[in-house]
């Protein structure tokens, strides 16, 4: 491990085992792998859908983006936040 699973955007997409559980990392960025799911056996097209599932998540946590993204409030467990 780590082990590639494929590439997207360019990018090579990793799986992994670490401290909080099995995620990949792509960009920079790791996106930790559902229950059920074996960093061994996830494919490119599942890894991608993974990635891109939690691109909206966040997305959607957005509430008002201010000067182009350098001030952002977000939905958090206790309220909105900046």
């Amino acid at each position: 491990m780590p082990r590639t699973v494929g590439h997207y955007e360019n990018t090579e997409i990793k799986s992994n085992f670490g401290r909080f559980g099995p995620y990949l990392l792509h960009k920079n960025t790791f996106y930790s792998l559902p229950k059920g799911f074996d960093p061994f056996n996830v494919d490119e097209a599942k890894a991608i859908e993974i990635i891109e599932d939690k691109r909206r998540a966040d997305l959607d946590k957005i509430i008002h983006n201010f000067n182009d993204g350098e001030y952002v409030v977000r939905k958090a467990r206790w309220g909105p936040v900046i």
